[in-house]
Formats: structure tokens, C-alpha cells, sequence
């Protein structure tokens, strides 16, 4: 619920924001397009290599992680759980991605096919996920990220 929340903050505060702001803004959004997604493949990655300094370029200080089991994360504890092995990403892969520019405010969703260990659990699934990104002095953050496991029965 707390993330539809700040997802409908987020949304209502760019909507607020004068036509012109939203008209120079959106000018550039192939480009931004094409960054976002450039970040979703750095996410992969840094998920898969356990790259915490990556994500820790990727992630907002504040940033809300709701997993597909529904534990809440702050950034230190998502970072900590990659970093520890108590989560391990054997594969990643993210199809029908898209993403969508509300000024200086992006959503990502898509699905994933994901193979993991999480705190001793093998796992194979397909899922969906949402991602919230705002952009600040030039440089897309993540805010909030939740994915949903699709059930295979």
C-alpha cells in the first residue's frame, strides 16, 4: 500500500508542474528512453556480479525495495543482502520493458524471468516489476522498485 502511495505522489507532483516545464522536459525523452533502459542493464548486471558500487550509483538514498515475497528494503539492507550472498542472482533476464517520462519522473515495468538463492530458498520464476526513477542534477535515481512473482500453476 506504502508504495502506491509514493507512487501516486510522485505522479501528481510532476502532473502539478507548469505545461512548459512538461513541454521542454519531454523533448529529450528518446534519450532519456534509451538511459533508462541503459540503467535497467546496469541493474541486471550489478545483480547478477553482486556489484554493490554499482547500485549503490543506481539507487536513491531513500529508496523503497519491495521484493516478490513482500519484505520492504531500505537501500543498506538491500545492498547488504546482495553483498552477503543471502540473495544470488544465478540468472536475469527482463523482457517487454517499458518505459514511460513524466518530466523529470520515469516508470520502468516489465517482466522478468529470474533463477535465485534468497536466504537458502532456490527459486524459478517468471515475474513483474515496476520501477520509479527521478531525475536530479542530471543524473536518473531509483526511488522505488517492486516486483511480483507470477505464479507458474
Amino acid at each position: 500500500m506504502g508504495i502506491i502511495l509514493l507512487l501516486v505522489i510522485v505522479l501528481i507532483s510532476t502532473s502539478c508542474s507548469s505545461p512548459d516545464q512538461v513541454k521542454s522536459n519531454s523533448v529529450g525523452q528518446p534519450h532519456n528512453q534509451e538511459e533508462l533502459r541503459q540503467i535497467e542493464n546496469q541493474w541486471k548486471e550489478a545483480l547478477l556480479n553482486q556489484d554493490t558500487n554499482v547500485l549503490k550509483q543506481i539507487l536513491a538514498d531513500d529508496v523503497v525495495i519491495t521484493t516478490s515475497n513482500g519484505v520492504i528494503e531500505s537501500k543498506s539492507e538491500f545492498e547488504a543482502d546482495i553483498k552477503s550472498d543471502a540473495r544470488k542472482y544465478q540468472s536475469l533476464a527482463f523482457e517487454d520493458v517499458k518505459v514511460s517520462i513524466y518530466g523529470n519522473t520515469a516508470v520502468v515495468t516489465g517482466r522478468a524471468i529470474v533463477s535465485d538463492r534468497s536466504f537458502g530458498q532456490e527459486s524459478n520464476h517468471p515475474g513483474r516489476f515496476t520501477r520509479v526513477y527521478v531525475k536530479e542534477q542530471d543524473q536518473w535515481k531509483m526511488v522505488a522498485s517492486q516486483s511480483t512473482e507470477i505464479s507458474t500453476q
